[in-house]
């Protein structure tokens, strides 16, 4: 329970500046250091110790400013090399951590790496991808980075991602609508987004409150790719 506890409070810890790259992220180097004591104590790690140690490495930003990705990997090798199977919960978080990840020479998401997890990885772990799922990887390709110093948001991949979900039955959901926005916002692709509110806002699932910020969110797109081209987006 003590370390569960001390490895609580590092994934929901916000660095001060000093920690550089890693300031307003969790701790995962004491995270991981709290594991290691565990450890060294032949202590046997629960669900809540995984969960806490996998938190810590997708809220993190000590590795050049994105999420410990190398570290979430190995929690999930861990794991699997001790008995534990990797629930479906605890492969979304991976995808997560590829999505919030700063990588190669542009500095973005790891999309390549996200979908080989949903569409290999959990197939053959037998971990059937959810909602959270599918929008862990839109957001991915939302914070992909297509070019150094350039813009991001890998529209086309979302939707691409958005069908194939679609296509294995499972719905969208509120966070699946925002994903999508926020690729079609980074690419400034306001057609994208206005598609997105008024897809999302025929569905039940998005509420009027989340509808009225998607449409806050289209419309504020909308006026920053106006003042950066100096054209109308009417």
């Amino acid at each position: 329970q003590t370390f569960n506890l001390v490895l609580e409070t590092c994934s929901n810890a916000r660095l001060d500046a000093g920690a550089g790259n890693g300031a307003g992220g969790a701790d995962s180097t004491r995270a991981w250091q709290t594991f290691e004591a565990l450890d060294a104590a032949g202590l046997e790690p629960d669900a809540a110790t995984w969960g806490h140690l996998m938190e810590a490495c997708v809220r993190s930003r000590q590795c050049l400013g994105g999420a410990d990705l190398a570290g979430a990997w190995v929690v999930l090798d861990l794991m699997r090399a001790r008995g534990v199977q990797p629930d479906v919960a605890m492969w979304t978080r991976l995808v997560q951590a590829c999505a919030r990840a700063c990588v190669g020479t542009t500095g973005g998401a790891d999309v390549e790496a996200a979908w080989r997890v949903v569409d290999t990885t959990m197939p053959l772990a037998g971990a059937r991808p959810d909602a959270a799922t599918w929008s862990a990887f839109i957001e991915a390709c939302a914070n992909a980075k297509l070019s150094v110093g350039g813009g991001g948001g890998d529209v086309a991949r979302a939707w691409s991602a958005y069908d194939s979900m679609r296509a294995a039955g499972v719905q969208p959901t509120t966070a699946t609508w925002a994903a999508l926005l926020m690729a079609c916002a980074q690419s400034r692709q306001v057609r994208g987004g206005a598609d997105v509110a008024g897809a999302a806002g025929s569905r039940e699932v998005v509420g009027s409150s989340s509808q009225d910020a998607i449409t806050g969110i289209v419309s504020a797109t909308s006026a920053s790719t106006s003042t950066s081209t100096g054209t109308s987006t009417s």
